[in-house]
């Protein structure tokens, strides 16, 4: 009937039945994880840069 045919309808488009939700969410997940990588990226540049800072400072 009209209302089991609603149901369905309904149901398909919840995000349990929907294989592109999961599949945004892992895109979004390892965007974050690259973003995460980057920054960690950029402390340890930073970090490196000091030290190299620090080091003609001492050599001086």
């Amino acid at each position: 009937d009209g209302r089991t045919w609603a149901k369905i309808r309904l149901r398909s488009r919840s995000t349990g039945d929907n294989p592109a939700y999961y599949q945004a969410k892992a895109t979004e997940a390892e965007q974050q994880i690259t973003d995460a990588d980057l920054a960690l990226m950029a402390a340890e540049k930073e970090i490196t840069d000091r030290d190299l800072q620090l080091m003609e400072v001492q050599n001086q």
